[in-house]
């Protein structure tokens, strides 16, 4: 099973968002580090993004409202 970047977090004891921001490209602002080390751990617990974020916050336990 993939884990999550919460994950991946708290594996490397820094922030969430820092682990975002490596994965999303903006290096300028996590050091090489931090950052090899962000990936290494991807690699190593087969981390995989989300394609549809929006997703995960949809369920069908609730009845759908109608406007009307």
């Amino acid at each position: 099973m993939a884990v999550t970047m919460n994950e991946i977090a708290k594996r490397l004891n820094i922030s969430i968002a820092t682990v975002s921001r490596a994965l999303s490209g903006k290096a300028d602002t996590v050091s090489e580090e931090t950052r090899k080390a962000i990936f290494e751990a991807v690699e190593k617990y087969g981390y995989r993004s989300v394609t549809n974020p929006a997703a995960l916050c949809r369920t069908s336990d609730y009845p759908q409202k109608s406007v009307t």
